[in-house]
Protein backbone atom coordinates (compact mmCIF):
# COMPACT_ATOMS: atom_id res chain seq x y z
CA UNK A 1 0.00 0.00 0.00
CA UNK A 2 1.08 3.36 -0.59
CA UNK A 3 0.45 4.47 3.01
CA UNK A 4 0.91 0.89 5.03
CA UNK A 5 -1.06 0.27 8.27
CA UNK A 6 0.84 1.75 11.45
CA UNK A 7 -1.27 0.23 13.93
CA UNK A 8 -3.77 -2.35 15.16
CA UNK A 9 -7.21 -1.28 13.38
CA UNK A 10 -10.53 -3.34 14.28
CA UNK A 11 -13.95 -2.67 13.92
CA UNK A 12 -16.17 -2.62 17.32
CA UNK A 13 -18.92 -3.60 17.94
CA UNK A 14 -21.39 -4.94 14.94
CA UNK A 15 -24.44 -7.06 16.18
CA UNK A 16 -24.52 -10.65 16.44
CA UNK A 17 -25.55 -12.95 13.49
CA UNK A 18 -28.46 -15.14 13.05
CA UNK A 19 -28.18 -18.55 11.73
CA UNK A 20 -28.39 -18.14 7.95
CA UNK A 21 -27.57 -14.46 7.64
CA UNK A 22 -23.80 -15.46 6.66
CA UNK A 23 -23.62 -18.85 5.81
CA UNK A 24 -20.11 -18.63 4.04
CA UNK A 25 -18.30 -17.07 7.17
CA UNK A 26 -15.74 -19.76 8.36
CA UNK A 27 -14.21 -20.02 11.54
CA UNK A 28 -10.62 -20.40 11.77
CA UNK A 29 -8.67 -21.98 14.48
CA UNK A 30 -4.81 -21.93 13.79
CA UNK A 31 -2.45 -19.56 15.59
CA UNK A 32 -5.35 -17.80 17.42
CA UNK A 33 -8.78 -17.56 16.00
CA UNK A 34 -9.62 -15.92 12.86
CA UNK A 35 -12.17 -16.02 9.94
CA UNK A 36 -12.83 -16.82 6.28
CA UNK A 37 -14.98 -16.47 3.40
CA UNK A 38 -16.28 -19.88 2.11
CA UNK A 39 -15.42 -19.14 -2.17
CA UNK A 40 -16.29 -22.46 -3.99
CA UNK A 41 -17.05 -26.09 -2.10
CA UNK A 42 -13.50 -26.64 -1.33
CA UNK A 43 -11.95 -23.12 -1.06
CA UNK A 44 -11.70 -20.63 2.25
CA UNK A 45 -10.41 -17.47 1.27
CA UNK A 46 -8.97 -16.02 4.56
CA UNK A 47 -5.92 -13.69 6.03
CA UNK A 48 -2.38 -15.00 4.97
CA UNK A 49 -1.27 -13.61 8.77
CA UNK A 50 -3.97 -16.14 10.47
CA UNK A 51 -1.44 -18.51 9.44
CA UNK A 52 1.53 -17.05 9.40
CA UNK A 53 1.35 -14.40 12.48
CA UNK A 54 3.32 -11.44 12.27
CA UNK A 55 6.04 -11.23 15.12
CA UNK A 56 5.92 -15.06 15.46
CA UNK A 57 8.82 -17.38 14.26
CA UNK A 58 7.48 -19.36 11.04
CA UNK A 59 5.84 -22.83 11.41
CA UNK A 60 4.46 -25.35 9.14
CA UNK A 61 3.67 -27.74 11.61
CA UNK A 62 0.29 -25.89 13.41
CA UNK A 63 -2.65 -27.34 13.09
CA UNK A 64 -5.30 -26.44 10.37
CA UNK A 65 -8.48 -26.20 11.77
CA UNK A 66 -11.61 -24.64 9.95
CA UNK A 67 -15.25 -24.55 10.87
CA UNK A 68 -18.20 -23.97 8.98
CA UNK A 69 -22.53 -24.06 9.94
CA UNK A 70 -22.92 -21.83 12.82
CA UNK A 71 -23.02 -18.50 14.54
CA UNK A 72 -21.66 -20.06 18.01
CA UNK A 73 -17.76 -20.89 18.71
CA UNK A 74 -18.86 -23.98 21.17
CA UNK A 75 -21.36 -25.05 18.61
CA UNK A 76 -19.09 -25.13 15.75
CA UNK A 77 -16.53 -26.95 17.50
CA UNK A 78 -19.30 -30.04 18.26
CA UNK A 79 -19.69 -29.90 14.23
CA UNK A 80 -16.05 -31.31 13.53
CA UNK A 81 -13.60 -29.73 11.33
CA UNK A 82 -12.92 -29.39 8.12
CA UNK A 83 -9.22 -30.66 7.01
CA UNK A 84 -7.14 -28.80 4.85
CA UNK A 85 -5.77 -30.17 1.67
CA UNK A 86 -3.18 -27.29 0.53
CA UNK A 87 -2.49 -23.79 1.59
CA UNK A 88 -1.70 -20.90 -1.03
CA UNK A 89 -0.55 -17.65 0.54
CA UNK A 90 -0.04 -14.54 -1.75
CA UNK A 91 3.93 -13.88 -2.91
CA UNK A 92 4.02 -10.20 -1.56
CA UNK A 93 2.83 -11.29 2.36
CA UNK A 94 5.78 -10.69 4.41
CA UNK A 95 5.40 -12.13 7.57
CA UNK A 96 8.75 -10.56 9.11
CA UNK A 97 7.45 -6.80 8.63
CA UNK A 98 5.23 -5.83 11.54
CA UNK A 99 3.19 -3.19 9.67
CA UNK A 100 2.95 -4.33 6.11
CA UNK A 101 -0.22 -6.08 5.34
CA UNK A 102 0.25 -6.34 1.31
CA UNK A 103 -0.92 -9.15 -0.17
CA UNK A 104 -1.63 -10.80 3.55
CA UNK A 105 -4.79 -13.14 2.13
CA UNK A 106 -4.42 -16.92 1.50
CA UNK A 107 -6.44 -20.10 0.68
CA UNK A 108 -7.17 -22.84 1.72
CA UNK A 109 -8.16 -26.05 -0.30
CA UNK A 110 -10.33 -28.55 2.06
CA UNK A 111 -9.64 -32.29 1.64
CA UNK A 112 -13.23 -32.68 0.71
CA UNK A 113 -16.23 -30.58 0.03
CA UNK A 114 -18.30 -29.14 2.12
CA UNK A 115 -22.33 -29.73 2.16
CA UNK A 116 -23.80 -26.65 1.14
CA UNK A 117 -27.08 -26.00 3.49
CA UNK A 118 -29.05 -23.37 4.49
CA UNK A 119 -26.21 -22.88 7.13
CA UNK A 120 -23.13 -23.15 4.81
CA UNK A 121 -23.18 -21.60 1.62
CA UNK A 122 -20.46 -19.92 -0.69
CA UNK A 123 -20.21 -16.55 -0.67
CA UNK A 124 -22.18 -14.65 -3.50
CA UNK A 125 -19.45 -12.29 -5.06
CA UNK A 126 -20.03 -9.34 -7.82
CA UNK A 127 -18.76 -9.34 -11.22
CA UNK A 128 -15.33 -8.03 -11.39
CA UNK A 129 -16.57 -4.61 -13.41
CA UNK A 130 -18.85 -3.94 -10.28
CA UNK A 131 -17.73 -0.77 -8.69
CA UNK A 132 -18.68 0.83 -5.06
CA UNK A 133 -18.48 4.55 -4.81
CA UNK A 134 -16.88 5.99 -1.42
CA UNK A 135 -19.56 5.96 1.21
CA UNK A 136 -21.66 3.17 -0.01
CA UNK A 137 -22.96 0.75 2.80
CA UNK A 138 -21.33 -2.52 3.03
CA UNK A 139 -21.44 -5.47 5.32
CA UNK A 140 -17.90 -7.07 7.08
CA UNK A 141 -18.23 -10.12 9.00
CA UNK A 142 -16.19 -12.08 11.33
CA UNK A 143 -15.35 -13.87 15.16
CA UNK A 144 -15.25 -11.16 17.54
CA UNK A 145 -16.72 -9.34 20.83
CA UNK A 146 -19.96 -7.85 19.48
CA UNK A 147 -21.08 -7.33 22.90
CA UNK A 148 -18.03 -4.86 23.24
CA UNK A 149 -17.63 -6.66 27.05
CA UNK A 150 -13.92 -7.63 26.17
CA UNK A 151 -14.94 -11.01 26.39
CA UNK A 152 -13.12 -13.44 23.55
CA UNK A 153 -15.92 -13.25 21.04
CA UNK A 154 -17.60 -16.87 20.91
CA UNK A 155 -20.38 -15.83 17.82
CA UNK A 156 -20.11 -14.79 14.50
CA UNK A 157 -21.27 -11.34 13.52
CA UNK A 158 -21.63 -8.51 11.15
CA UNK A 159 -21.03 -5.20 11.37
CA UNK A 160 -21.87 -2.37 8.74
CA UNK A 161 -19.28 0.10 7.07
CA UNK A 162 -18.82 2.55 4.40
CA UNK A 163 -16.87 1.93 1.35
CA UNK A 164 -13.78 4.01 0.69
CA UNK A 165 -12.11 4.53 -2.37
CA UNK A 166 -9.40 2.47 -2.52
CA UNK A 167 -8.34 0.20 -5.53
CA UNK A 168 -8.21 -2.99 -5.54
CA UNK A 169 -5.04 -4.22 -7.54
CA UNK A 170 -4.52 -6.80 -9.68
CA UNK A 171 -6.53 -10.40 -8.80
CA UNK A 172 -3.90 -12.88 -7.62
CA UNK A 173 -4.73 -16.89 -7.57
CA UNK A 174 -2.49 -20.12 -6.64
CA UNK A 175 -1.02 -21.66 -9.63
CA UNK A 176 -0.03 -17.99 -11.11
CA UNK A 177 2.84 -16.10 -11.03
CA UNK A 178 4.90 -16.57 -7.70
CA UNK A 179 2.31 -18.16 -4.90
CA UNK A 180 3.50 -19.37 -1.85
CA UNK A 181 2.07 -22.92 -0.99
CA UNK A 182 2.76 -24.46 2.35
CA UNK A 183 0.93 -28.26 2.70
Amino acid sequence: PVNPVEQRQRIIGGQKAKMGNFPWQVFTNIHGRGGGALLGDRWILTAAHTLYPKEHEAQSNASLDVFLGHTNVEELMKLGNHPIRRVSVHPDYRQDESYNFEGDIALLELEEPVNVSSHVHTVTLPPASETFPPGMPCWVTGWGDVDNDGGSGDSGGGARVLATAQPLGSLWAPGLKGGRQAS
